[in-house]
């Protein structure tokens, strides 16, 4: 009897083994499936780990009135109060809100709250937007999360605080009036406290950069930072930088790369082209030797619009792709991970035209008699003119004249206006011209 107890025990055992293999192989499949449907982004171990810097989001607030999901409002169920606003996305974002699980395209517009997050994909950008006068920037492959922002009535301060899992941000915060804004950005290497000028409308302009070994920068260019990491604390001025390494302390901070000196096309140019665009060449000077440097091109002044944001180890850059329009180019110099300030921002405009230039030639009078002739007209200003194959100067006004030697018997004229796209307008005209001899005995013939 003993034999067959153990013997039931037995088989119970096997039977629960099997039971908890197949529901691992089931859970596995599952979260396959979860994978597959709905993209996570980086992974949620990761995300998990720094959204647990923060603090237990409150679910009770009079502020809200959405539900995470976007729809109705449960009973009782109310979001967090307002931290930001998504209002521009350029190609693919999505968002995570806190508590959900699936990462879902977005646009602009969207509200953002407590411990919400945000990922750039390739080629995308995000701005985050606190209240009309700061925002952050995320470029592509960044993720960072949210958490709401705080007041301070006594210290007459705001701080938004982010964890910054990947990517790159730059960030422009201003302090109105006497009101500052401070941001706190946390890595996984440091924590990084952003803080604009003293005094009335001071400004901080930054760039937080997750690098790929996992390493943290930051660069300010306006304002001051306060780095601390390992239980050490540094000071980063405007136009310094200092990159950490995780589990280590931050080291002092450098010099960021100056600005290099743009060089062409000048600022304004116009470039024409009929069917195909024209190949567009970049330049600029840099004193110092073996620098990259990072070449933006956009069709807005504010860079909202970005169509390159291209690294490059040399200090030129050529487009012959570039559509008709307005553009705006900028570039900023790096030294490792460490970027420096972009330059002057330069504009220049892509027309095409397919339209000929309009050319009137005043036409030589037949009978006319051989020797110098003064061929006068008027075309498009800015255009090349030539008279039987020689160039000939035009005015501002787009009049021009030119001394041709005409010759006894038949004379071609031919004049030719090409204008800057390459479109061309002729003008012809087969001229009699009479021998001055025949002319002088016809004249001698009328007199007697």
């Amino acid at each position: 009897m003993l034999i067959g107890r153990l013997r039931s025990l037995a088989v119970s055992a096997v039977q629960a083994a099997a039971v908890v293999v197949l529901v691992l192989i089931f859970f596995s499949i599952f979260l396959g499936l979860l994978n597959i449907f709905f993209p996570m982004g980086s992974g949620m171990k990761e995300l998990m780990k720094r959204d647990a810097l923060f603090e237990p989001s409150t679910r009770q607030s009079k502020s809200g009135s959405r539900t995470l999901s976007g729809g109705a409002p449960g009973e009782g169920e109310v979001l967090p109060p307002l931290a930001a606003t998504l209002t521009e996305v350029q190609n693919t974002v999505k968002s995570k809100r806190a508590d959900e699980i699936a990462w879902v395209a977005t646009g602009t517009g969207l509200p953002l709250y407590n411990r919400d997050a945000i990922q750039t994909f390739e080629r995308a950008r995000a701005r985050i937007t606190f209240d009309a006068s700061n925002h952050l920037e995320m470029g592509e492959n960044s993720l960072v999360i949210l958490r709401r922002l705080e007041q301070s009535p006594q210290l007459k301060e705001k701080r938004a605080i982010l964890v910054m899992v990947e990517g790159e941000m730059r960030g422009r915060i201003k302090a109105v009036g006497h009101e500052a804004l401070q941001v706190n950005v946390v890595t996984a290497a440091v924590e990084a406290k952003i803080l604009p000028r003293r005094g009335v409308d001071g400004n901080a302009d930054f760039k937080i950069t997750v690098n790929p070994d996992q390493s943290s920068t930051i660069a300010v260019y306006q304002g001051t930072a306060q780095v601390a990491s390992q239980g050490k604390t540094v000071r980063i001025e405007e136009n310094q930088a200092v990159t950490v390494i995780p589990g280590q302390a931050p080291t002092l901070p450098r010099p960021v790369p100056a600005a290099p000196v743009l060089t062409m096309p000048e600022t304004s140019g116009v470039f024409y082209y009929r069917e195909l665009p024209p190949r567009i060449d970049f330049g600029w000077k840099d004193a110092a030797a073996g620098r990259k440097y990072r070449f933006v091109l956009a069709k807005d002044a504010a860079f909202q619009d970005v169509i390159y944001d291209e690294r490059l180890s040399h200090a030129s850059f050529s487009h012959g792709n570039l559509k008709a329009g307005n553009y705006y180019w900028h570039v900023s110099g790096v030294d490792n991970w460490s970027e420096g300030g972009f330059s002057e921002t330069r504009q220049f405009r892509v027309v095409q035209d397919r339209d000929p230039p309009p050319l009137m030639v005043q036409s030589i009078p037949e009978g006319v008699v051989a020797g110098r002739y003064v061929i006068t007209g008027k075309t498009e200003s800015g255009a090349q003119l030539f008279v039987l194959g020689a160039p000939v100067t035009i005015a501002r006004s787009g009049d021009f004249s030119y001394d041709v030697q005409l010759q006894p018997g038949i004379n071609m004229i031919m004049v030719e206006a090409v204008d800057a796209a390459a479109n061309v307008t002729y003008y012809s005209q087969l001229v009699h011209v009479n021998d001055g001899r025949a002319h002088d005995k016809h004249t001698s013939d009328k007199e007697e």
